[in-house]
C-alpha cells in the first residue's frame, strides 16, 4: 500500500474504534459485551477489561496497516484480533503458573477446550475469507450484510439509505430475500473453504 492508502486504513480504524468506544453507539452495545464474553470464557474477568483488549487490537491494526497489509473489514478484524489477544493472555498466564498437581489437573481438563479454541480460530479465519470472496462476487449482498449485521440497521432504515443514495430501492420483503440468499451463499463458501459448523444443542 502507498502512504495515501495507509492513511485511509488508519482513518477507517479510527472511525471504528470511536464507534465502539462511544457509549451511545449501537456498536458499543454489540462489541464490548462480545469481548467481555471472551474474557469471561478464559477466566480473566478479574484481571482484564474489554477496553484494554480493544485498545491493543487497535494498535495491532495500526501496525498491520503500517506494514502494508490492508484490512478490508476493520470491525470484523478488530473483533477477531480481540479474541486472539484474550486467548494469548490466557495461555501466557497458564505458562507462568507453577507446576503442581492442581495445575497439571487443570491442564489435562483444558485439553478439549484448547481443541475447541483452535477449531474456533480456524473457522473464524475461514469465515473472514469466505466473506472476502462474497464481497468480491456479490458486493451488493455483502453491503446489505454490513448494514444489517454490523450496523444493525432495520430493513426500513436500509431501504431509506438506498433511496437516498440511489434514488430507488427494492421493497423490504425483497431486501430480506436478498439477505437470505446472501447468507446461503456465505454458508456455501464457508463449507467449500473447509469450515466446520456444529449446531449448539
Amino acid at each position: 500500500m502507498n502512504d495515501s492508502e495507509k492513511d485511509c486504513q488508519r482513518k477507517a480504524l479510527d472511525e471504528v474504534m470511536n464507534q465502539i468506544l462511544d457509549r451511545d453507539s449501537p456498536h458499543a452495545y454489540s462489541m464490548i459485551p462480545t469481548v467481555k464474553r471472551y474474557i469471561q470464557r478464559f477466566g480473566l474477568d478479574s484481571r482484564v477489561e474489554p477496553a484494554d483488549i480493544l485498545t491493543e487490537a487497535y494498535l495491532r491494526g495500526l501496525r498491520t496497516t503500517q506494514q502494508g497489509t490492508p484490512i478490508h473489514q476493520p470491525r470484523a478484524w478488530i473483533k477477531a484480533t480481540a479474541y486472539n489477544i484474550v486467548r494469548e493472555r490466557f495461555r501466557k498466564e497458564r505458562r507462568e503458573l507453577p507446576t503442581d498437581p492442581q495445575s497439571a489437573t487443570l491442564a489435562a481438563l483444558s485439553g478439549r477446550e484448547n481443541f475447541c479454541e483452535e477449531r474456533c480460530d480456524r473457522n473464524l479465519t475461514i469465515l473472514l475469507q469466505a466473506f472476502e470472496m462474497l464481497r468480491a462476487n456479490n458486493p451488493g449482498g455483502a453491503e446489505l450484510m454490513d448494514w444489517r449485521v454490523l450496523e444493525e440497521l432495520s430493513w426500513s432504515a436500509i431501504r431509506k439509505r438506498l433511496l437516498e443514495r440511489d434514488g430507488e430501492a427494492p421493497s423490504e420483503d425483497t431486501l430480506r430475500q436478498r439477505a437470505t440468499r446472501t447468507k446461503r451463499d456465505l454458508r456455501r463458501l464457508f463449507h467449500e473453504l473447509g469450515g466446520e459448523y456444529t449446531p449448539l444443542r
